[in-house]
């Protein structure tokens, strides 16, 4: 037993390149229910809206900014496309006839300040949201861009919480082209950011657009750094580039993402009028993404037991088991045999079933594209989830199913916005429902040395020990000396874990830094002091020996 102990804590405190938490895979969302949208008001709209969704803590709380009505509306007060509503978490329902409806924080409205600027002048889509360094992020593009011009994409806008004002920033160029940067935005953990890719945090990516050529297809994420505020803006009139971008992963037209070949493809003979009387075909699938594939969110989850960059999206597929095979086609609402677009779009792009699915990558594959080592389109997902297991979104919900995630690591709560998803609301202006899951807890597998804080370490003494030992949080940068204790850190967690996840222990942070466990009442085993500091984590085995 003693070899057994001695081995694993050896391996527990090898230095790694990368965290060995686990990955994510389907097992370790639990879902845990739903809730409603803020009602309509003279300053609140939501119909077709994106669903781009964003969170931050104010108050130890849980707030979310979500993007409002997708169209102009000509009201008084006049609301613009996409205006930014802030509001609070009122937990969660079985379904949306008994899910809360969330309260309104606040009516930001119209951030953008004239800032949603295009070279075709389509107006600005606001399809990505993010809460970091303080401000908020925009990710936008237009409506319809088949020439595939290369615009600004990114702007920020600082948020003053006591007035009520707001000022923004920006748009600027992203150096990948921005249909590849026009949508969803996720915060790349720090440890990875320094190691990796220059301390850049801020990751971008997109969804399937228009101008196909240049448009995503399939999992897509740049990380580039936070613009500071003072850099001009960009503008449509020229070539400039703000952003530098360094590729985690990419899928393009000629390098699309794979799938299964779970559906036809059919089309007309003669395509002139779509006239079903001159024949019709149908052919076996493609296996890489068609039209409609698509990923439309994405989360970066960086715990110290588990992690994965998670991508939300849909693929064309039956819906249940023993469907035929859906068909996918480019025309009317229903195709020449007889099946009907789910959710009606015009001409255009259509399949007859298209359902969610979330494709789970591990952060160490990005690695592998940053040192040369693999293709940014060569990556393959550690876990495909299909969600039509899990009876909480509708089938076919709109054109894209997700419209934006939000991931609180303190509570381990993950919120998804599923576009059009509530019409018991408003049936003529469907909305966005918000679904919760939560990702269970599991054992610390090592210390995270990429991660620590330069400012604070763990040391344990005794260790191992027999019943008790004391732990010490020092600030590396101060004296160790009683005189400095006062300016060390204190807005810390520190918890004990057993082997299997289990808190054990949980310690209130004091001026001292310094706190005796007495382990009487546990059995013999390895013991993880893990230590949380905002995004910051450490983590220390340590052995009890009765």
């Amino acid at each position: 037993m003693t070899t057994v102990l001695y081995f694993f804590l050896a391996v527990v405190l090898i230095s790694c390149s990368l965290a060995t938490a686990a990955i994510l895979d389907s097992s370790d969302f639990e879902y845990q229910g739903v809730f409603t949208l803020p009602g309509d008001s003279a300053n609140v709209m939501w119909g077709f809206t994106t669903g781009a969704l964003a969170g931050r803590r104010v108050g130890g709380q849980i707030h979310l900014f979500i993007t409002g009505k997708g169209i102009y509306q000509a009201r008084t007060p006049p609301h613009q496309p996409h205006e930014v509503y802030e509001i609070n978490y009122p937990g969660v329902g079985a379904d949306v006839n008994t899910a809360p409806r969330a309260a309104l924080v606040r009516a930001w409205g119209d951030i953008y300040q004239d800032r949603l600027i295009t070279r075709n002048n389509a107006g600005g889509v606001v399809r990505g949201l993010l809460w970091h360094a303080d401000k908020l992020w925009w990710a936008y593009g237009d409506y319809y861009n088949t020439a595939g011009y290369h615009d600004p994409s990114i702007g920020c806008t600082i948020l003053n919480d006591s007035a009520g004002t707001f000022k923004s920033f920006g748009p600027w160029r992203t150096e990948a082209h921005s249909q590849m940067t026009r949508g969803y935005m996720m915060e790349i953990p720090q440890w990875f950011a320094d190691q990796y890719v220059n301390g850049h945090t801020l990751g971008t990516g997109g969804s399937i657009a228009a101008g196909n050529a240049n448009s995503p297809w399939g999992a897509v994420t740049f990380a580039s750094p936070v613009v500071d505020t003072g850099t001009p803006a960009d503008d449509t009139t020229n070539t400039h580039i703000s952003i530098a971008c360094s590729t985690l992963i990419q899928h393009t037209l000629s390098h699309k993402q794979y799938r299964s070949p779970d559906y036809v493809s059919c089309g007309w003979d003669v395509i002139a009028g779509y006239d079903c009387a001159n024949g019709s075909w149908e052919r076996p699938a493609d296996t890489v993404f068609a039209g409609l594939d698509m990923i439309s969110a994405a989360t970066w989850i960086d715990l110290p037991d588990k992690q994965g960059v998670v991508y939300f999206g849909q693929l064309i597929t039956p819906a249940h088991a023993g469907d035929p095979l859906p068909h996918y086609w480019y025309g009317p609402e229903t195709c020449c045999h007889g099946f009907s677009d789910p959710f009606f779009s015009g001409k255009g792009d259509a399949a007859s079933s298209r359902v969610p699915h979330w494709f789970i990558y591990d952060p160490a594959d990005f690695v592998k594209v940053l040192e040369g080592t693999s293709q940014p389109w060569g990556l393959t997902p550690a876990h495909l989830v299909r969600m039509s297991g899990v009876n909480v979104f509708w089938e076919n919900v709109a054109t894209a199913h997700h419209g934006g995630v939000y991931f609180d690591s303190t509570s381990r709560l993950l919120f998804i916005s599923s576009i059009a998803e509530d019409r018991i609301t408003n049936s003529y202006e469907p909305r966005p429902l918000v679904h919760v899951w939560h990702i269970k807890n599991g054992p610390v597998h090592s210390e995270k040395t990429v991660k620590k804080d330069p400012d604070a370490a763990i040391s344990v003494s005794p260790n191992p020990f027999n019943p008790r030992t004391k732990i010490t949080i020092t600030n590396l940068k101060l004296s160790a000396s009683p005189a400095n204790r006062g300016e060390r850190i204190t807005n810390y967690e520190l918890e004990i874990f057993n082997i299997q996840g289990k808190i054990v222990m949980q310690f209130t942070p004091d001026i001292h830094n310094s706190f005796s466990w007495d382990a009487s009442a546990c059995p013999s085993g390895i013991y993880i002091v893990n230590f949380r500091m905002g995004k910051q984590v450490l983590a220390k085995a340590i052995t009890l020996m009765k």
